[in-house]
Order: C-alpha cells, then sequence, then structure tokens
C-alpha cells in the first residue's frame, strides 16, 4: 500500500478526508466501446474522483447461462481502472450503480443477461479502522478480472489472509479474452492524456 496519499478539501462527503486508491472492474457487452467510454467520462467528470490507470481492456466470451448450456451471448470488453477518491467505499459503489443505470443498466432476475455496463468497486484501500475492504469476489474467481488488476498493481496482496495477487493470477492460463490494444490506447489518450 502507498504512503499517505494528499489529502482533498472541500469534498461533500468528507471534508478534508485523505484520498483512498479504490480499482473498478467495468464490462460490457452491448455497445461496449461505446458504453465504457461513457461510463469512464462520468468517473472523470466527478469532482472527487480521479481516473489514475487504465488496464488493457480484453474481449471475451460471455458466460454460459447456468442450466443452458447457451453461449450466444455478445462477448464482453472488460478491464480494471484505477481511481483515487475522497469518497468513503459506500458512496462509490452508490455511484457506479447510478452511473450503471445512466447508460441503462437494468438488473433482473437474470445475472448473466447482457448489459450495457457491470462496474464493480473490485478493492478499496483507503485509511482508518474500516478503510480496506475485502476484495470483490470476481478478484479469485475470474481471469478477466485478476489479471488486469495485476497489471496495474503487481504487488497488490489481498486481505483477509494476505494473499499475495499473484498467486491468484497464476492460477489462470491467460485473461480469458483477446487484448484490444487499439480500444486500450484510445481510452488512456482520453482519460490518462499523452
Amino acid at each position: 500500500m502507498p504512503s499517505v496519499l494528499p489529502e482533498v478539501s472541500g469534498c461533500r462527503s468528507s471534508v478534508g478526508a485523505p484520498r483512498a486508491r479504490a480499482f473498478l472492474s467495468l464490462g460490457s457487452n452491448l455497445e461496449p466501446e461505446k458504453n465504457t467510454e461513457a461510463f469512464l467520462r462520468r468517473v472523470a467528470e466527478h469532482p472527487h474522483v480521479r481516473i489514475v490507470a487504465i488496464s488493457t481492456f480484453y474481449r471475451t466470451p460471455a458466460l454460459p447461462r447456468p442450466g443452458t448450456g447457451i453461449w450466444d451471448d455478445p462477448p464482453f470488453l472488460n478491464g480494471v481502472v484505477e481511481v483515487e477518491t475522497s469518497l468513503s467505499a459506500p458512496e462509490l459503489s452508490d455511484l457506479l450503480r447510478k452511473w450503471e443505470e445512466e447508460l441503462g443498466r437494468v438488473r433482473g432476475p437474470d445475472r448473466y443477461a447482457p448489459r450495457t455496463m457491470d462496474a464493480d468497486l473490485l478493492l478499496y484501500l483507503g485509511r482508518g479502522p474500516s478503510g480496506l475492504l475485502p476484495p470483490h469476489p470476481d478478484v479469485l474467481e475470474r481471469p478477466f478480472v485478476a489479471i488486469p488488476l495485476m497489471e496495474l498493481d503487481p504487488d497488490l496482496v489481498l486481505e483477509p489472509g494476505a494473499v499475495p495477487l499473484r498467486q491468484v493470477a497464476a492460477r489462470f492460463p491467460g485473461p480469458g479474452g483477446e487484448p484490444e490494444l487499439a480500444f486500450t490506447n484510445h481510452l488512456r489518450a482520453v482519460f490518462l492524456g499523452p
């Protein structure tokens, strides 16, 4: 974990709160290029969230719907984004849901249904007794989450249990899809600059 991060003044939620590091997973299989960029635009425009890094995005097959063996949903674009924020983990999670809904995400009983955007808070590394959240389960179960996360911070150690992220990522033969380098470079140019 990095040393003390700069403080932010004037934050609506916690004036003077230290900045936290957070990692977000993004996935879309309905107009994925358009919706991923639109989602990141919302992140970048928020006054208390700053995009720090963007992993390689991968085009991965949709998971089969349980019990059906159906693989005919469109493929996903999946990647991980690191942000700094003065928002708490619940505030950031609420924003992710709000932005998903603004892009047309409808959460229904079929959790495998195609979606405009699926954004999850993977890790939140804050300060204080409640500043560290356990990793999202997808970090341990999905190569298209673990490997892009490791690209952004290969030295991360996951709590509880002090499990090195490298060890988790090594269990997977690869990210489970093809890298979309042109799209990744486009996102980095737009949101991180030259």
